[in-house]
């Protein structure tokens, strides 16, 4: 009768040979280890033959980079500089670069800056915080809520996402009625914005 461990490594060799990659059969090797001891009392993750055959699949087709480009930023806000000042600018301009100064400063996923509302959100001297309850993606069991916090940049006040924030909020003020959402849609009805719209 073959052991437990050949019957693991001969289905991990079916993952690889199907084309999977190094972290999905390292995922499918945690999953066997959450349920599953060998006939030695070691967990799959821990044996020997199972951590040597990982390896190598790492090294055979190494995890690659989900993101291959990087793009410069300096003309972005060459651009967001160039929306000033604040209070003479369209109410879609004002509210693309709100979003975008958030993103970049806070480099929080769409569905964070979905979930930022007004009653979350408290102004100090010198930075604005938002306090998430809800789940987000990075969630994890006993670590539930995001603090997204915001700096103030007085050395040029045309980036300043505090300044950007408070001329926001002060334009959409007549127009949200009871939307508790940051983000508003810059035409009628002026209801909170979807992720994909963020996005």
């Amino acid at each position: 009768m073959r052991s437990a461990v050949n019957v693991v490594l001969d289905f991990l060799s079916e993952l690889f040979d199907s084309g999977l990659s190094y972290s999905a059969l390292n995922l499918a090797r945690s999953a066997l280890s959450s349920f599953m001891c060998l006939n030695d009392g070691t967990s799959v993750g821990s044996h020997p033959l199972v951590a040597r055959f990982l390896r190598g699949v790492f090294n055979l087709r190494p995890p690659q980079a989900k993101y291959k480009e990087i793009w410069e930023v300096r003309p972005v806000f060459n651009y967001l500089r160039k929306l000033s000042p604040v209070k003479f600018i369209s109410l879609k301009q004002l509210t693309l670069k709100l979003c975008m100064l958030i993103a970049l400063l806070s480099a929080q996923r769409t569905q964070t800056l979905h979930l930022l509302t007004i009653d979350s959100m408290v102004f100090t001297k010198k930075d604005v915080q938002f306090r998430i309850s809800e789940f987000v993606k990075q969630s994890r069991p006993g670590h539930v809520g995001t603090l997204v916090e915001l700096q103030a940049y007085p050395a040029d006040r045309r980036l300043c996402v505090v300044t950007v924030l408070k001329a926001y909020l002060e334009r959409t003020k007549g127009l949200r009625g009871n939307e508790k959402k940051l983000f508003i849609s810059f035409v009628k009805p002026h209801e909170s914005v979807s992720k994909d719209t963020i996005a």
